[in-house]
């Protein structure tokens, strides 16, 4: 035993010397201490004095006489001396040393008792014998000091070999479950890691036990075919159901509820989760899992997230019953939204979060209706912010997740795209704008949602500062979300209103129209003038607002976030009653040929990009803030055909673009309107705009085709005045708390139904909250699966926000009769709220280790 600490060896062997006493021996019946002979004697010699001489003598068999004539040769001298023999004390008739050790001191020491001791274990056989079976194992000091630092009150052997096991895998706790999520962490075939190291030191067959017992797996000991087994009965279990006969007698499980809550647990760790996802794809495509969940019903299956797979197989049918504008069909009780909603809860939601963001999308495109409300523009206005604009988000969430999808994903939802893109395009966009053309004129716009008023309305007769960010192309849809966002919030209050862009709807009209001035007029170049005063830099709007307001500034967004430190923006913001911020996101990108295709993940960005802007002017102590845009735009994914642009007869146009042009006269031509460009500027301006009255574009050069603004539309014109009023101080707003509501107080079974109840909806005081909910002992160790439990509802009746959950115990030794806690824990705060149940069932599976 090489690793042995020996201090304890040279210590004892110390004691025995004294003055009346200079010889001690040390018989050695096994020789478990021959190889450390030399590092004792130099052990031994340093707590000797130099005038105490001292010698050690390694007498081996039948030594005994060459030893005492060298004995009294150094009992001259008065030489303290060891005597070491890797033998068993001689008989009497055959010890020439007799006389010697009458009057000598004996040292006896037995390595395995030292090494028990040393471990901190009891003087049993269990211990005893353990230490003695397992001496390989322990002729290691790292093996030793890791063996020693997990607890375990246990103390039995198999209590010992699980500690062994879980020293061997580098885990902290003593119980089955993490060593096999270590042993996990390998491959599942013969060249596993842990496995190999088990048999190095002869602990494969008490891991194989272990394992059977808690599984009540009678398999070939093969990982590859005890992972079948436990994936396979998860997945029949989570279905109601059993394992088919068929696979019955090589993966029947004698404890289900083990595997079970092994494998919840497992989902809930990050460092398995990944493990647990390989395996499941290995083990589904060992068993051919297409064939064998091919004839499960869709309703049984939607429960099921043992495997990956059956994502496929749920998102596929959800993608047949879109195309076939089955929208009532439901799976077992779920309807389809219902049916996503509860995939997306599931483990493997983040694999598939784009195809069922699409799925979910492509319901409120398809389910929409754009109704037309007559001639008043204020209620197509109303009815397109209450209705409508939530089914133009839903199309820009559907692109861009369609964007996010993976290659191999993409096949999950072949069709669906092409059905959506013509719903979208032909039934609601087109409709949409016939609506918004046969109410809209440039005159029926109320004085107070009109773009060019925007100064006078919201900043002129203001008494606190107000910064305004001016979003290049931020619909109004996407404010909306923006609003959502923002509204949770309880350090600040939202309110949003709504403007009319004039036409054409562009930047160098939106930006011209939000800044203070007496006249609007528009030149042939591109450009409007104020006053007769240039507007197509950031400086020379600073200019206009300062010859208004002399407090007044302006800048870029992105100067302000990125170019300026915090005392920087102090002193930009010190003293000013007006302040301008021009962001550019949506527009820059969707201009372009290359990127047009990217302008609706641009869109999130820009909303993420405003949001962390707010954010950071509360903390500078702005209280009045506001979203507005220059315009929004029309975008859809499909090809631009030839047969969808309008030719327009030849004559000298002052500008023409895709979705406007503007000469001296109206054009009477099929799908196009023209309005007075006098009365859109408020001025006497005797030339017209044209647009479309529908998706269309006129024939026009342009970079790009699916990206287009400037004509009259709500998606272009209907821009967002989203007030922000915020308030100093660090948030008061709470997660949301969950409390158990379940009738009863008694776990009667192993499969166990609680109720839990969302303590209140969210708001902008209540935030949303995950939870791990899970039943422990009074250790607070857990003794069932782990499950997830989102506090996310809005709903105002508390009975809507109680949702039952079913808890798997495991099937380890637990005591009847005795208390056990539901554990309600918060994932960020780790605070927990604990509910006394009493456990009253029939008992079984005292394995005499822990689970």
């Amino acid at each position: 035993m090489a690793e042995l600490d020996l201090q304890d060896v040279v210590k004892g062997i110390r004691t025995k010397f004294s003055e009346q006493n200079h010889f001690v021996f040390w018989f050695d019946r096994s020789g478990d201490f021959s190889d450390n002979f030399d590092e004792i004697t130099k052990l031994l010699k340093n707590t000797f004095t130099p005038d105490q001489p001292f010698a050690t003598i390694f007498m081996h068999q039948n030594e005994q006489f060459k030893t005492k004539l060298k004995l009294v040769e150094l009992q001259e001298k008065e030489t303290y001396v060891l005597i070491y023999s890797p033998a068993s004390v001689p008989s009497l008739s055959q010890n020439f040393l007799a006389d010697f050790l009458r009057f000598s001191a004996t040292y006896t020491a037995n390595a395995a008792i030292m090494l028990r001791e040393e471990l901190g274990l009891p003087d049993e056989n269990d211990a005893n014998q353990f230490v003695e079976d397992n001496r390989k194992f322990f002729a290691n000091k790292d093996r030793i000091r890791r063996f020693k630092q997990i607890q375990d009150t246990k103390q039995t052997y198999d209590a010992y070999a699980m500690r062994a096991l879980a020293s061997l895998m580098h885990v902290n706790e003593s119980r089955l479950t993490p060593v096999l999520q270590a042993v996990l962490h390998g491959s599942i075939t013969e060249d596993n890691v842990g496995l190999q190291e088990f048999t190095k030191y002869n602990l494969f067959s008490a891991f194989w036990t272990f394992v059977e017992q808690a599984f009540g797996y009678h398999g070939p000991r093969q990982l590859r075919l005890l992972c079948t087994a436990i994936w396979l009965n998860y997945a029949f279990d989570q279905m109601g159901q059993e394992i088919p006969n068929g696979f019955r007698s090589n993966y029947g499980l004698g404890n289900l509820n083990n595997a079970i809550t092994f494998i919840q647990n497992s989902q809930r760790l990050k460092d398995s989760d990944h493990d647990m996802h390989r395996i499941a794809e290995a083990v589904y495509e060992f068993i051919n899992g297409s064939h064998v969940f091919a004839k499960i019903e869709i309703g049984k299956m939607a429960q099921v997230d043992a495997f990956p797979e059956i994502d496929q197989s749920i998102t596929l049918w959800i993608t047949e019953r879109l195309i076939a504008r089955d929208l009532a069909a439901t799976a077992g009780k779920l309807s389809l939204p219902n049916l996503i909603r509860a995939r997306l809860d599931m483990n493997y939601h983040s694999e598939y979060e784009s195809v069922y963001t699409m799925q979910q999308n492509a319901i409120t495109i398809l389910l929409s209706h754009v109704t037309s409300d007559g001639d008043d523009i204020e209620q197509v206005a109303q009815h397109y912010i209450s209705s409508d604009a939530a089914v133009d988000t839903a199309y820009r969430v559907f692109v861009a997740a369609r964007l996010n999808l993976s290659p191999e994903q993409e096949g999950l939802v072949a069709g669906l795209n092409d059905v959506v893109e013509e719903f979208y395009l032909h039934d609601f966009l087109v409709p949409s704008i016939h609506t918004w053309n046969d109410a809209y004129l440039p005159t029926k716009v109320p004085v107070r949602h009109r773009q060019r008023n925007f100064y006078e309305n919201y900043i002129s007769e203001s008494k606190d500062r107000v910064v305004v960010i001016i979003s290049d192309a931020f619909r109004f849809e996407a404010a909306q979300q923006l609003y959502e966002q923002l509204d949770y919030k309880d350090t600040m209050t939202v309110s949003m209103d709504w403007m009319v862009t004039g036409l054409p709807s562009v930047t160098y009209m939106g930006m011209a129209a939000l800044l203070p001035h007496k006249k609007l007029s528009y030149i042939d170049n591109s450009e409007v003038l104020i006053d007769g005063v240039q507007t197509n830099t950031t400086v020379l709007r600073e200019n206009i607002l300062r010859a208004r307001n002399e407090e007044s500034i302006a800048t870029t967004v992105d100067s302000f976030r990125s170019e300026m430190n915090t005392e920087q923006r102090k002193q930009f913001l010190s003293g000013k009653k007006v302040v301008y911020l021009y962001h550019n996101q949506i527009d820059v990108v969707g201009e372009a040929l290359k990127t047009e295709n990217e302008v609706f993940p641009s869109t999130e960005k820009a909303i993420d990009e405003l949001k962390k802007t707010i954010d950071l002017l509360r903390n500078l102590s702005v209280v009045n803030i506001i979203v507005t845009a220059d315009h929004g735009y029309i975008y859809h994914q499909s090809s631009i055909d030839e047969t969808d642009k309008i030719q327009l007869p030849n004559t000298n146009f002052v500008k023409k673009e895709q979705r406007y042009a503007i000469c001296d006269h109206s054009i009477d031509e099929t799908g196009v309107r023209s309005f007075s460009l006098g009365e859109l500027l408020g001025n006497d301006d005797s030339r017209f705009v044209s647009t479309p009255i529908n998706a269309n574009i006129f024939k026009s050069p342009g970079a790009a085709q699916n990206y287009v603004h400037g004509g009259s539309s709500l998606q272009e014109m209907l821009v967002p005045v989203l007030n922000v009023k915020t308030q100093s101080g660090r948030s008061q707003a709470v997660s949301a708390q969950i409390r158990d509501v379940t009738n009863i107080n008694r776990i009667t079974a192993r499969d166990f139904n609680v109720r839990i109840m969302q303590e209140d909806p969210i708001s902008e005081t209540v935030r949303p909250a995950n939870y791990t909910i899970y039943f422990a002992d009074n250790q607070r160790q857990a003794v069932s699966g782990k499950i997830h439990f989102s506090a996310d509802l809005i709903s105002p009746n508390s009975a809507e926000r109680i949702r039952s959950l079913r808890l798997t115990l495991s099937n380890q030794s637990l005591e009847n009769r005795e208390d056990y806690e539901l554990i309600l824990e918060n994932d960020e705060t780790g605070e927990q709220v604990a509910s006394k149940y009493q456990l009253d069932l029939t008992i079984g599976g005292d394995f005499g280790f822990d689970f």
